[in-house]
């Protein structure tokens, strides 16, 4: 790429060689994938213009042309230790300049890229390096070189991170601070743990599209052609490339775990005529003989068919077959019919009703272990938004310490709330539940009648569900 006459002109040329359009379109600074000679070509371009205007003052386009070279030189230079402006500014031969001119460049620049503002730590103060840093993405120095702690590390975040559900980049933020331990001082900064968090959570969105697949790489691969631009990640190098296929085979892995468990689905959702909330079961399509021998708990000879059952106070009802499609013994494989339509939603005052399913194979009933399979009781209960689509789903009743910065809590028409701040907005009410809607933040606490409180957290380092938790007097 020729040198251009002004940044303006470098930086549309860019543009339209990696995005075929000449404006931003908001994707990440590390997903235009530079290249060794782009990169080449960038820093001789921005060393020549901050060395005519130090300031950034004169020249047009300084501060996003600063951005771009600050993120990309962060992602190939850092190697090791604390995080600084230097790394920028050392291979230019050039001192460092005043944070207040960085701090207005860096703010100018991501608007001029169409990027969210600046990251801000917990005290709200706004952090410009750590923005940069992690708009050049994961380092390919400090993966070589710190490979085995940073292996270890992502995918314990990952594992905790899917097994709880999601959440998007803060809540994966808040487990990779939390799994710290796993790595050596040296590691422990904040681009770090932002940059885990974003490559987590990407991995994660990926995990609805890759099912039950056996090679959930090739399966990515045949579904959306350019999966690899949204990472933090540089693959041209066989380190960042066994990384990401040992994480997105993990994620493989943790569906089809996650598909394998019986569970009870419980959701909060907001409907053309109201609120309303929802319990639904989840049965995997299709399933083996070891599954359903798990499920029982004994080994059971080929069955043709299984029955599936609802139990409730009006009775028993078949709500599904598991019918033999292939094999036998321990190859005989299964699949799962719904005898209603949609599958099984228990819904209304329904979810607060015993209910339980079982497996009969025409002689015996065998009673199966569900998650989150206990009628809803009569505590406040509680939902957090989960996953990429931000469905808010079923947490717990009773005290609470949330990840998310908001819950939202249908509590009894008796029960009281006392915010400790202005965190709680009251929504809607459910006639049919006798139960008021409210969105909250913050800590709230629920005062009953008979003076029983319940403390709510949002926001917190740990996630934890308590029954019970008595704050005050009885």
């Amino acid at each position: 790429m020729a040198l251009p006459s002004n940044p303006k002109n470098w930086l549309q040329k860019f543009l339209f060689a990696h995005t075929r359009q000449t404006l931003a379109d908001g994707r990440p600074l590390y997903a235009y994938k530079m290249r060794d000679v782009t990169y080449a070509d960038l820093k001789i371009h921005f060393h020549q213009i901050i060395l005519l205007d130090s300031r950034g003052k004169l020249a047009l386009r300084f501060a996003p042309i600063f951005c771009l070279y600050a993120a990309e030189t962060f992602s190939r230079e850092h190697a090791e230790g604390p995080w600084t402006w230097d790394t920028v500014f050392k291979p230019l031969g050039l001192e460092t300049p005043p944070q207040s001119c960085m701090a207005d460049w860096v703010e100018e620049g991501l608007k001029w890229w169409r990027r969210p503002p600046v990251l801000r730590n917990a005290g709200g103060n706004r952090l410009f390096l750590v923005t940069i840093a992690c708009e050049g993405g994961l380092p390919l120095r400090l993966l070589q070189r710190e490979n085995a702690y940073l292996t270890q590390f992502f995918r314990a975040v990952l594992d905790h991170y899917c097994r709880n559900g999601q959440g998007g980049v803060e809540i994966a933020e808040t487990v990779a601070r939390q799994q710290l331990e796993r790595l050596p001082r040296s590691l422990r900064h904040d681009p770090v743990f932002h940059l885990a968090a974003t490559l987590i959570a990407k991995i994660g969105e990926l995990q609805p599209h890759i099912g039950e697949a056996a090679n959930p790489i090739a399966a990515l691969d045949a579904k959306f052609k350019h999966w690899r631009r949204d990472l933090p990640l540089r693959l041209e190098d066989q380190v960042a490339e066994t990384l990401l296929t040992g994480l997105v085979r993990r994620v493989g892995e943790l569906a089809q775990e996650a598909a394998a468990r019986l569970r009870w689905r419980g959701q909060l959702r907001e409907t053309a005529v109201g609120w309303r909330v929802e319990k639904r079961l989840e049965v995997p399509e299709r399933l083996n003989s070891v599954q359903i021998s798990e499920w029982i708990g004994a080994p059971k000879p080929d069955q043709p068919r299984w029955r599936l059952l609802l139990h409730t106070p009006g009775g028993a009802e078949v709500v599904a077959w598991l019918t033999l499609i292939q094999g036998q013994g321990s190859s005989a494989h299964y699949r799962r019919e719904w005898l209603r339509p949609g599958g099984l939603t228990l819904t209304g005052t329904a979810v607060g009703q015993f209910h339980r399913v079982s497996l009969h194979d025409g002689q015996q009933d065998y009673p199966l272990t569900v998650r989150d399979g206990e009628a809803w009781g009569d505590l406040p209960w509680v939902f957090v938004e989960r996953g990429a689509a931000g469905h808010r789903e079923w947490f717990t009743e009773g005290s609470a310490r949330i990840r998310s910065k908001n819950a939202w809590v249908l509590a009894s028409s008796d029960c009281s709330p006392q915010p400790a701040n202005d965190g709680c907005e009251r929504l809607s009410h459910i006639a049919e539940l006798c139960r008021t809607v409210y969105r909250i933040s913050g800590e709230v606490d629920w005062l009953t009648p008979q003076q029983d409180r319940y403390r709510m957290t949002c926001d917190a380092e740990t996630e934890s569900e308590e029954s019970f938790m008595v704050c005050g007097g009885t």
